[in-house]
């Protein structure tokens, strides 16, 4: 997965569904974890 988004850029997610707080948890870690990139 990729997101061409530049330090300090906002993102917006938008999800719905069943599952949408799991995903939206999860979709939260990731970015929170930088995609689990060395800095």
């Amino acid at each position: 997965m990729m997101l061409a988004a530049a330090k300090g850029a906002k993102v917006e997610l938008e999800i719905s569904g069943d599952d949408e707080q799991q995903a939206l948890e999860a979709l939260t870690a990731l970015i929170n974890n930088r995609f689990d990139e060395a800095e």
